[in-house]
């Protein structure tokens, strides 16, 4: 039973091949799980940002419209006849406002 552990199943040759073929597989598999993980973090970042970026020009744009919006009344409720138009019975003036 001795004699039987001691033999060769594979030549030296083989040996080396599948050691190398394993050595490169796990090599492949290392440096590919870090170049795949290293690039969805950047991916994951680079969407952050663009969001971020959106989200601002959104805000800027938002609040841009209120001000224009705000100037616009502030302009209006300085005029009576834009003030009260709604409060008139005159046709002829609230037709002119509204």
């Amino acid at each position: 039973m001795i004699k039987n552990l001691n033999k060769r199943k594979f030549s030296i040759k083989q040996e080396v091949f599948y050691l190398g073929v394993v050595f490169s597989l796990v090599t492949l598999l290392l440096f590919g799980g870090i170049l795949c993980t290293s690039i969805y973090y950047m991916q994951v970042n680079h969407a952050k940002q663009a969001l971020h970026d959106s989200n601002y020009h959104m805000a800027m744009i938002a609040k841009n419209q209120s001000r224009a919006i705000s100037n616009t009344l502030q302009v209006l409720s300085n005029n009576p006849d834009v003030r009260t138009a709604g409060l008139s019975d005159d046709e002829a003036l609230v037709s002119r406002w509204l």
